[in-house]
């Protein structure tokens, strides 16, 4: 469960909640990579200084709770993991190991829910203060003052290791999708001009897979344009991506069954489009199939479907040959 998990049961803290970010398969076909390329992933739409924002709010509101449903008296052995679990605490960027509290005063009773940072991508250190007598709140930035805390949720070192190794994917999965993007798009372009203007066949013939690959990959460019100018607010433009994201799925596949791949170079036209296609099939698929419940599973189908795909090419290379 999430931190806003915390304000189920409870009235809802005065900090923001964190965005869900839309399913992955409700985008279009092109656009599952061509966002991710477009885009770097660390730069989403979630606001990481949101969630643990919400997670003090809510611990704040049970300390208040167990204040007033306690006969307006305050026990500190509240603030020894009883608020909460280390399961509800645990958030997209940030765990129980970053929430701890502080009493500042016995009378007027003033605890300090306090936040601090653990790991180098997470938010800065700040703090809550709730009066519980009066249930005001205000939060503050940097290291709570007082400098004994209690942080009852010690670190897990596996979490802090698999949280690393997410972050650190976050960090360079766009330059390699740029990559990916870049160097398919001009291998298909320059493979597909040179089958359509030096082939072996006659003109009509080497020209049919040169002129899908390109359309295909003329389709694919200009929704990425449109990305790079932030369309998605606009409705029309979702559904003019969603053709030409189709057009572009149909041109590479069309264009992977017509080119017989006689040639050497008609073999890298195949195997381009290959590489240009298959990826966000791939990954398309198997999340609306929902055979991937991690990055693990996916990563391992991705590259074993590209190797089949190439072998199969080759396969067609040197049966056309004979």
């Amino acid at each position: 469960m999430t931190s806003s998990g915390l304000q189920t049961t409870l009235a809802p803290a005065p900090f923001p909640r964190i965005r869900e970010a839309a399913p992955f398969g409700a985008r279009p076909l092109l656009l599952v990579l061509l966002i991710l390329a477009s885009e770097p992933l660390v730069a989403t739409s979630i606001d990481t200084a949101s969630e643990p924002r919400a997670a003090a709010g809510a611990l704040s509101d049970r300390l208040r709770m167990k204040y007033r449903n306690n006969g307006n008296k305050f026990d500190p052995a509240w603030l020894d993991d009883g608020l909460a679990s280390r399961d509800e605490l645990a958030g997209s960027f940030c765990d129980a190991s970053n929430y701890g509290f502080s009493i500042e005063s016995s009378a007027p009773p003033v605890v300090l829910v306090v936040y601090r940072k653990r790991l180098y991508f997470q938010p800065r250190d700040f703090y809550v203060r709730v009066r519980l007598d009066t249930g005001e709140m205000t939060v503050e930035r940097g290291t709570n003052p007082e400098s004994r805390a209690i942080f009852p949720w010690p670190p897990d070192p596996a979490v802090d290791a698999q949280r690393l190794r997410r972050e650190w994917l976050s960090q360079h999965a766009a330059l390699l999708l740029r990559i990916w993007w870049i160097g398919t798009s001009l291998c298909v372009s320059l493979s597909a001009l040179w089958v359509w203007r030096a082939g072996r066949r006659s003109y009509g013939e080497r020209s049919h897979a040169a002129v899908l690959a390109l359309s295909a990959l003329s389709c694919a460019w200009v929704v990425y344009a449109w990305i790079e100018l932030e369309f998605l607010q606009a409705t029309i433009m979702w559904l003019i991506a969603y053709v030409l994201g189709a057009g572009f799925f149909c041109g590479g596949v069309s264009s992977l069954i017509a080119n017989r791949a006689r040639t050497r170079m008609e073999l890298t036209l195949s195997i381009a489009m290959a590489l240009l296609v298959v990826p966000p099939a791939v990954v398309l698929f198997t999340e609306l199939a929902q055979l991937s419940s991690n990055i693990t599973h996916t990563m391992t189908l991705l590259p074993s479907t590209l190797l089949l795909t190439i072998g199969a090419q080759v396969m067609r290379h040197r049966s056309a040959r004979l």
